[in-house]
């Protein structure tokens, strides 16, 4: 006999003596098998209570660490005086914290002064009283 011949036989064979049964699960679960016969383990949910636990624990510590880690921090906010001289004055609750120059004109006028403190309203009248002190800005603002 050829391996074709042998294939199709065997073919046949198994189309006649193999049952086309499909497996209910559900059934084989509600009566339990007797001893000795293969028995369909049962799904476990452990794998899902675990994820929804450890889920449960990350929100719960994001509550925790968040409000800890943004605590002490008020509103920062950048304001920038552009009359020539140009300057930017960091703001941390409303006060200011920090200056920058951003050209020569505000350098100069920035190193003999300190805005440390101050509102940004008070900041920027000063910048202005001090620039047009020096003459870095004209009597109608130019």
């Amino acid at each position: 006999m050829k391996q074709r011949e042998i294939i199709e036989r065997l073919r046949r064979e198994a189309e006649e003596h193999v049952p086309d049964v499909s497996v209910d699960l559900a059934a084989a679960r509600r009566f339990p098998a007797s001893e000795g016969a293969d028995v369909i383990p049962r799904r476990r949910h452990v794998p899902v209570v675990a994820a929804a636990a450890a889920c449960f624990a990350l929100l719960l510590l994001l509550a925790v660490l968040l409000p800890l880690l943004f605590a002490g921090r008020g509103d920062i906010s950048t304001l920038v005086i552009s009359i020539n001289p140009s300057a930017e004055l960091t703001l941390e609750d409303g006060k200011v914290t920090k200056t920058r120059p951003l050209n020569r004109d505000a350098a100069l006028l920035l190193a003999d002064s300190d805005l440390s403190g101050m509102t940004a309203q008070e900041a920027c009248l000063t910048f202005a009283q001090l620039a047009g002190e020096r003459n870095l800005i004209g009597a109608d603002g130019i």
